[in-house]
C-alpha cells in the first residue's frame, strides 16, 4: 500500500489498541507489516519504525521502584524476524551486529549486579520441526518450514548463544503453542487475535520480574459458538413471532365471537 493508506492503517491500529499514556505499547515488526525477507525494502521498515517508534532490534528495560525503595529491572529484546535470514544482506547484518551489542550489554551488566536475563519478543517462532511439539496440541500439525514458518535453526542457535533469553513469545503461526523450544527454554507463540485465521482465538497475558514470569492464556468465544448462538437466537425468535401472531388471531376471534 502507498504511504496514506499506511497512515491509515496505522491510525486504526492505534484506535483498536488504544492505552493511556502511562502504559508502554512495543509493536513488533511481521510479515505483513514489511513483507518476508525476498520482499523486505528499507522504506517499509524505516515505515514501520517510524510510526511506532521502534527499531529492528531493541534492547527495552522495564523499570519499578518497590515500596522500600528497591528498583527492579525486567529486560525484553524485540527482533524484526525477517532480518534474521544470515545471507548477508545489510538488513540483516544490521540486525546481526546489534544483537551482538546487545548481548555484549547484558554481559556487562552482570558484574554491576543489575542483569535481569531478556525475555525475546518477535513474530516467527523459533526452529521448531511442527506443532506436535506444543504441550497444548495445536489442529496444524503439518512439517514447519524454515525461514518460512520459524526461523532457521542456524538463527535460532545464534539468538540463544548471544542473548540467553530465559523465555520466548511470538506469534505467526496463528494457533497458540506453549513449548520447550530447541535450546531448552520456554516459549509462547501467541494466537491470532480474530475469527479470519481460526475458530478459537485467544490472547496472552503475563507477568514478569526480574528473575521470574507467569502466562496465562485468554480464550475469546469460538466463531462456531457465536454462529450457534445468532442461529438459535434467530428460530426462537422466528417461534416467537408466529406463536404470538397465532395467539393474536385467537384473541380477535374470540372477542368477535364473544361480541
Amino acid at each position: 500500500m502507498n504511504d496514506k493508506q499506511y497512515e491509515s492503517y496505522v491510525e486504526r491500529f492505534k484506535s483498536i489498541f488504544y492505552v493511556p499514556p502511562s502504559i508502554h505499547l512495543y509493536a513488533l515488526h511481521g510479515n505483513h507489516d514489511v513483507n518476508f525477507h525476498y520482499q523486505m525494502h528499507p522504506h517499509l521498515i524505516d515505515r514501520f519504525n517510524r510510526a511506532f517508534n521502534t527499531s529492528g532490534v531493541r534492547l527495552i528495560r522495564e523499570k519499578k521502584t518497590t515500596a522500600e525503595g528497591v528498583e527492579r529491572t525486567v529486560s525484553f529484546v524485540s527482533i524484526n524476524s525477517m532480518a534474521l535470514e544470515r545471507d548477508g544482506c545489510r538488513l540483516c547484518n544490521e540486525a546481526e551486529v546489534s544483537i551482538k551489542s546487545i548481548g555484549d550489554r547484558l554481559n556487562k551488566s552482570k558484574s554491576r549486579g543489575v542483569y535481569s536475563q531478556p525475555i525475546l519478543l518477535q513474530h516467527f517462532p523459533t526452529f521448531r520441526k511442527s506443532d506436535e511439539e506444543c504441550f497444548e496440541k495445536s489442529p496444524v500439525t503439518e512439517q514447519l518450514r524454515e525461514k518460512w514458518d520459524t526461523l532457521s535453526y542456524d538463527s535460532t542457535q545464534f539468538i540463544a548463544k548471544t542473548l540467553e533469553p530465559r523465555a520466548y513469545f511470538s506469534g505467526h503461526s496463528h494457533h497458540y503453542c506453549h513449548l520447550k523450544n530447541s535450546v531448552g527454554a520456554d516459549e509462547f507463540t501467541v494466537a491470532s487475535f480474530n475469527w479470519r485465521n481460526l475458530n478459537h482465538p485467544s490472547f496472552l497475558l503475563a507477568i514478569f520480574t526480574p528473575k521470574e514470569f507467569s502466562t496465562s492464556k485468554c480464550d475469546l468465544p469460538r466463531e462456531s459458538t457465536v454462529i450457534a448462538f445468532y442461529v438459535i437466537g434467530c428460530l426462537l425468535s422466528l417461534v416467537f413471532t408466529i406463536v404470538n401472531f397465532n395467539f393474536l388471531r385467537f384473541l380477535r376471534r374470540f372477542k368477535r365471537n364473544d361480541f
